[in-house]
Formats: structure tokens, C-alpha cells, sequence
């Protein structure tokens, strides 16, 4: 404790410097507000010293002994004590000091448990392993997108590294590590593409500073060193903000309901890890700024409620003005408007490079041979076949996604083929988890159970509504993302699915004891019987919703409506074609969708040309030969291209939706052939713009004035 206590006793001299600034105050500023801005300062101050008497006490004389939190042990021949030789007496300390301790430690134990799990990593696991593997065996340091310039150290190393001189590239810069992102950045905002790894950094910095501050050692850099990791999955405070509503009252008012509204989140988060003693102790921490606060997720919030977001984070930093570091997680696409931060500075996450594909396979299939499922012979061989699969041309794309290439050593560890398609590894990962689910050893199943989870099929089927359910509930916020287990149960009743509530309750109770793509969450009885549900990737999530678009009895109608619904439908909509397209082999049908998507009659609205550019999107998936071979009939090819592309350039032109969506049309035309001249190519493979002939011979360059 050392170290722990070295850095309190610092804490402690700053407040008491802070604390004589203010003082010197009196006489030019109004007692009451130093006094006003004291207590906090105050309150603190008796905390750290409380900490650092419950921390150890010191002893003197031969054989004195001291302990710290449970009491002071004090023995041998103290001078001047009474008791005399060999004597012991106890001192107990503050009890209420010491339960705040043990909770804040329980808390902490807690973070750091939680957030090292990996969300797949469940199904690469074998039957009867207890064991997963946890993000810190595969975790892979993350680059920006931002360059910043070499140090003239690490010009030098480069000059070294022949292998760099034979590699293209800038020569003079290097990329900001995430890493050095948020060393750098006090107020951060993490972007990114799906599956990308915002939150599994997050996650893992908020891990590492937990268990650092638990052992009293600085994580990864000196800026972490004595921060408490607080982390807000921005999903499950949303129903909290937007249940406040939009009151009449002044901005002060609704500044400190904000504030009141995340206090509590957090004081129920305490609760649910039985931590809730050190609930008046956190507060002291976040007045003294002390709190590496993340929030995860600001894409995963409906559109409608992330300018209530903005306004909660802005409220949290005038309540707790000393907070030294904020940062927030979000997808590239949805970082617009209301949801744009102030004051806040964005990176955005790079794909895996070849040296991150090459150590996530080897730290993946490292952890598999140490968790008994590979022979230690066998660990090369398949590291090296992992990575020559993941640097194909076709699936090199998918392989610099984090996400997905946990997806690919998955079913490559189950020594199924790797598809070239993303939406073909989601079905392959869907398969290995439902495999996984079929094995029953060591749990008992009714007949009927039995019956259902031998059924592939019946098992989509109840997946891919539940995976609807819930994130149609995230997108328009009617619900909480993670489905309350009442919800499901009424849902699984249904005839066309499990159709009576013993049997969906046994289902629920079956699924929980099986790590996979539906967790149970924790709640009063965590445990035993959990309260809600949810998929442990988004992603996947999307996919299953998607699945259950595609596959509606009136896809139209389904498309048409989460058109109008922002940016929340995006992916599961394209995934939903995909998976027709790919999966299903069903290009007719995905055509005929595209096709009434497209359509031009009617008053335009946003929900119109978001449906016109999913209709490029989905045309993009073929050439436009298979589109003009594929569609015969009054829905003919060349009636829909001649329909789309003047709509596509309209929507480039007069610029109804967003920049991210008219660049999506923009690759949307190129794949088609964009009409426009000067766009497009020959035939000849020059640009197709006007030409003028320009003969050979002497000209005159420049001026003669």
C-alpha cells in the first residue's frame, strides 16, 4: 500500500494548497461563496485523511506491529505505554470509513471483472471448460486515423527497419495510437466503424485502471494513476434522461435534474455490485475530479434523445468542473448534429494492419492452447493458416475489422471454411452458437426443449425476433435495448414460437447457463433468475434484426417504415439484404425491393431518400448486367436504372440527407455507372468528359507583359 498511500498523501497536499487559495480569498470575494466553494474541497480532504488512517498506522518499539483497515494492531514494548511487554491492544477504526472501503474495493473488483470479458468469446469455448477468453489475452493496441509527425528517435529506428523502406507509406509521419489519444485528450470522443473496437478499448482501460488502483500501480501511462474507472453504457441511461421530459423550468433546474438522473444510475450500478457504502464516497471523488469517466455507446442512443445526452454530459462537467478525464464512444456515422459534443476533441479508430491481424490470431489461439482446447504443437499450424485465410484478397477488408476477425478465428477454430461475405460469417458464428446450445451435458431439458433446440429453424426464428424486438426498442427508445425477461416471456408465448410460458421460461433459464449470443443480466436475485436480456455485440444484433426483416411476410412495408427512423435501421437494413442476397440466394426478391424502394412519385421527405439510397446500396450488390438479366417484366432492369441513377444524382445534388449518406450514393453510382460526364469511364478506360484535340508543336507558355 506504498504506493496507494504516496499517492493520497499528494492528493491531500494539493487540496490543502487548494484549500489556503481560497481562504486568501476572504475580504475580496463574499464569505459565502468561498464557504460555497470550500465544502466540497473540505469534504474530500477528511475522506483522504480518513483513507490514509485506515491505510496503516505506525509503530514504534521492539515487535510493534500496525494494521490497517480493520483496526490498529499495536504490540511489544511500546515506550511509555502502560500495557507493557508483550502487550497488545486493538484500535478500531471508523466503521462506516471501513464499509466504504471494502465496498469501493468491491466496486472495483467488480470493473475490473466485467469489463475484460470479450462478447464472442463464448463461442469459441468447448463443453464442460469453464474457462473463456478474456480480453486481455487477445486484446491488440488500436491506431487512429490521425498522423502526427515522427520524433527524430523514431526517425532513426525507421531508417533501421529495412523492412519499412520496402513497404509503401508516409515515410515522415506515424499513426496516434488510441492509447496516446487519450493520454493527450482530456475530453475524448472515441469514433469509429462497426465492430471497430471502441468499447473493447474503453473496456480495457477501464479494466486495467481498476486493477492497477486496486494493487496501487499506475496502468498503461501515468495520467490513469489514481483515477477511479466510472463507465455509463449510454443505452441504459437514455430511459433515464428521457423520462425526465422536456419541463418547463430554467436551465439551472434542468442542469441539476440531469445531474440527479445520472447520480442515480450510478448509485443503482453501486448497488447491483453490493457497493453501494462507497456511494457518498464516489461523489466526494467526482468533486475532487479523481474519475476517469467513460461513456460507451452515444450511437446506440436514439436519435431523438442524443441532444439530451449532449445536455447530461455538459451538465455532469459544470457540476464536477474538476473531472480530469471524459470520453465518449460512438460510430463515425451517428457523430452529427445534436450529438456532437462540445469541447470535446474526436479520433477515429483505424483498421487492423497486418502486424494487428498477425498478434490478435497469435494472442487467440495462444489463449486456446492455454485453455486446454490446442495442443501447443498445434497452435503454429493454425495461426499460420488463420493468417494466410485473413490475407486473401477477398476477406482482407473483413479481416482489419476487430469484430469480425474474432468472428473469423472462431469459425476458423471450429475448422469450418471462411466465406468471403460479412454476412456469411455472421450465419457461420449464428451456427457455431446454436451448436453450442444443442449441447445439453450437465443440464436437464424437458422432452419439449429438447424438441426445440434440435430444431435450427425454430431456433433462428425465436433469435432473430428477439434480436428485432430489442433493437427496435434501442432505435425508437420505447423500451430499454435489453429486453425485460416479462417482455420475453410474453414474446416466446406465441404460437409461432415456443406457443405456452412454462416452456419459454424453461427456454430462458436454459439459454442463461449457455455463454452466447443471448446473456441474462444480473438484478435484485442476479444469479439465479436474470431480469433482462441482451446480445453481447451489437452487431450481431443488427444482423438477426436484419434477418427478420428479410425475411417478413411484408419486407416492403418493414423497409419502408425504418427508413423514416434515422440512422438506427442502417445496418440491420443492409444486412437484411445482404442476407437475401448471399444466404438466401433469393436475388428476385431483394431486386423487386429495391425496386419499389426507388420509387419517384409522391411528396420527397427524408424518409423517401433514405429508402432511395438503400435502393442503390442493394443495386451495388450486383453488376448492372445481373440487374438487367435478373429483372424482366414491368419491373424491368433498365426501367429501374433508368429510374435510380437520376434519383441517386438528385440526392448527391440537392442534398436531402446527410455528408456519410450521399457518399454511400456516390460509391452507390460508381458501382452502377454514374451518368454524369466527366464521372464516369469510356470504354477506352479514359474519362468520359469532352475532349479537344490539341496538335503537336511550338506553343507560347506564360506571358510576355
Amino acid at each position: 500500500m506504498k504506493d496507494q498511500k504516496a499517492q493520497w498523501q499528494e492528493q491531500l497536499a494539493k487540496l490543502e494548497q487548494a484549500i489556503a487559495a481560497q481562504e486568501s480569498l476572504r475580504g475580496v470575494l463574499e464569505d459565502a461563496e468561498i464557504e460555497a466553494a470550500l465544502h466540497p474541497l473540505r469534504e474530500r480532504q477528511q475522506g483522504l485523511r480518513a483513507q490514509l488512517r485506515g491505510s496503516g498506522a505506525s509503530a514504534q518499539g521492539e515487535h510493534a506491529q500496525a494494521v490497517g483497515e480493520k483496526g490498529v494492531l499495536i504490540g511489544g514494548d511500546v515506550e511509555g505505554d502502560v500495557l507493557g511487554a508483550g502487550a497488545q491492544k486493538t484500535v478500531n477504526p471508523d466503521p462506516v470509513q471501513a464499509a466504504a472501503t471494502r465496498a469501493r474495493k468491491r466496486y472495483l473488483h467488480w470493473m475490473s471483472q466485467q469489463c475484460n470479458v470479450l462478447p464472442l468469446a463464448a463461442m469459441g469455448g468447448e463443453e464442460g471448460l469453464s474457462d473463456e477468453v478474456t480480453l486481455e489475452k487477445v486484446y491488440v493496441d488500436l491506431d487512429t486515423k490521425t498522423r502526427v509527425p515522427l520524433t527524430a528517435e523514431e526517425q532513426a529506428e525507421r531508417a533501421k527497419d529495412f523492412t519499412f523502406r520496402m513497404r509503401e507509406g508516409d515515410k515522415d509521419t506515424r499513426p496516434l495510437t488510441a492509447l496516446e489519444a487519450a493520454t493527450q485528450t482530456k475530453r475524448l470522443v472515441l469514433l469509429g466503424n462497426p465492430g471497430s473496437g471502441k468499447s473493447t478499448f474503453v473496456r480495457q482501460l477501464a479494466a486495467r485502471a481498476a486493477a492497477a488502483y486496486l494493487a496501487g500501480e499506475p496502468p498503461f501511462s501515468d495520467w490513469t494513476a489514481g483515477l477511479i474507472p466510472v463507465l455509463i453504457t449510454l443505452r441504459e441511461l437514455a430511459p433515464e434522461l428521457t423520462a425526465l421530459g422536456q419541463q418547463d423550468s430554467s436551465e439551472v433546474a434542468q442542469e441539476e435534474r440531469l445531474v440527479e438522473a445520472v447520480r442515480t444510475f450510478l448509485t443503482n450500478r453501486l448497488s447491483a455490485c453490493k457497493a453501494e457504502a462507497w456511494d457518498t464516497c464516489l461523489e466526494d471523488v467526482l468533486l475532487a475530479g479523481d474519475v476517469l469517466l467513460i461513456f460507451d455507446g452515444l450511437d446506440e442512443v436514439a436519435e431523438a434523445c442524443r441532444g439530451r445526452v449532449r445536455q447530461a454530459v455538459g451538465a455532469l462537467l459544470n457540476a464536477y468542473p474538476t473531472l480530469q478525464r471524459v470520453m465518449v464512444t460512438c460510430r463515425v456515422r451517428s457523430y452529427t448534429g445534436a450529438a456532437v459534443l462540445a469541447g470535446f476533441t474526436p479520433h477515429t479508430l483505424a483498421p487492423f494492419d497486418e502486424e494487428k491481424i498477425k498478434a490478435f490470431v497469435e494472442g487467440w489461439y495462444r489463449a486456446q492452447c492455454d485453455l486446454g482446447r490446442l495442443r501447443e504443437t498445434e497452435v503454429q499450424e493454425r495461426v499460420r493458416d488463420l493468417r494466410q485465410a485473413a490475407g486473401d484478397d477477398n476477406l482482407r477488408e473483413l479481416a482489419s475489422n476487430p469484430m469480425l476477425l474474432t468472428t473469423m478465428a472462431l469459425i476458423h477454430q471450429k475448422e469450418v471454411g471462411l466465406p468471403k461475405e460479412r454476412v456469411r460469417l455472421y450465419s457461420l458464428a449464428v451456427q457455431v452458437l446454436l451448436t453450442r446450445w444443442q449441447k445439453r451435458k450437465g443440464i436437464v431439458a424437458s422432452t419439449e426443449l429438447r424438441t426445440i433446440l434440435s430444431d435450427d429453424l425454430k431456433l433462428r426464428e425465436i433469435l432473430e425476433r428477439l434480436a428485432y424486438e430489442a433493437h427496435q426498442g434501442q432505435a425508437d427508445r420505447s423500451r430499454a435495448a435489453d429486453l425485460p425477461r416479462k417482455d420475453l416471456l410474453e414474446i416466446l408465448e406465441e404460437e409461432a414460437y415456443l406457443g405456452e410460458i412454462g416452456l419459454a421460461a424453461e427456454f430462458l433459464d436454459y439459454v442463461d447457463q449457455r455463454a452466447g449470443l443471448l446473456v441474462g443480466q444480473g438484478g435484485a436475485n442476479a444469479g439465479r433468475i436474470p431480469t433482462t436480456y441482451t446480445f453481447p455485440h451489437r452487431t450481431f444484433q443488427e444482423y438477426l434484426a436484419g434477418c427478420y426483416l428479410a425475411g417478413h411476410w411484408d419486407v416492403l412495408e418493414m423497409y419502408w417504415r425504418h427508413a423514416g427512423e434515422g440512422d438506427a435501421w442502417y445496418l440491420a437494413a443492409m444486412l437484411g439484404a445482404e442476407e437475401l442476397r448471399y444466404n438466401r440466394r433469393n436475388k428476385k426478391e431483394l431486386l423487386h425491393l429495391a425496386y419499389d424502394l426507388a420509387a419517384s412519385d409522391g411528396e420527397e421527405s427524408a424518409q423517401k431518400w433514405q429508402a432511395t439510397l438503400w435502393s442503390g446500396q442493394m443495386a451495388a450488390l450486383f453488376t448492372p448486367g445481373e440487374i438487367l438479366r435478373v429483372m424482366q417484366g414491368a419491373k424491368s432492369g433498365e426501367v429501374y436504372l433508368a429510374r435510380l441513377k437520376p434519383r441517386l444524382v438528385q440526392l448527391l445534388r440537392e442534398q436531402p440527407l446527410g455528408a456519410v449518406e450521399r457518399a454511400e450514393a456516390g460509391k452507390a453510382l460508381a458501382k452502377l455507372g454514374d451518368p454524369r460526364r466527366g464521372v464516369g469511364l469510356r470504354e477506352d478506360g479514359l474519362p468520359d468528359m469532352v475532349w479537344c484535340e490539341v496538335p503537336a508543336g511550338s506553343f507560347l507558355m506564360g506571358s510576355t507583359d
